[in-house]
């Protein structure tokens, strides 16, 4: 198992990453957002979904997953994994 990072953004983001990742974070850092993954580098890629939402402003789909929540100054955002 690895440590992997992966760049998401404010909209829904889809992410190649290998099968059976699991998330650990998602921070902001260097003027990104960033998912931290322990993952097998051998397994097989799969596509997932990822999307920033803010507090008071967002509707959580049905079926999606809580990932992380992160501070960037007065703002508060809420990262799910989307339900494919």
């Amino acid at each position: 198992m690895n440590i992997f990072k992966y760049q998401i953004g404010n909209a829904a983001t889809h992410v190649e990453m290998p099968a059976g990742a699991r998330v650990l974070c998602a921070k902001p850092k260097d003027g990104g957002v960033y998912l931290w993954v322990l993952a097998d580098p051998k397994a097989p890629f799969v596509t997932r979904v990822f999307e920033v939402m803010a507090t008071g402003y967002s509707t959580v789909p049905k079926g999606s997953t809580y990932v992380d929540t992160y501070f960037e100054g007065s703002f508060v955002w809420h990262v799910f994994e989307m339900a494919t």
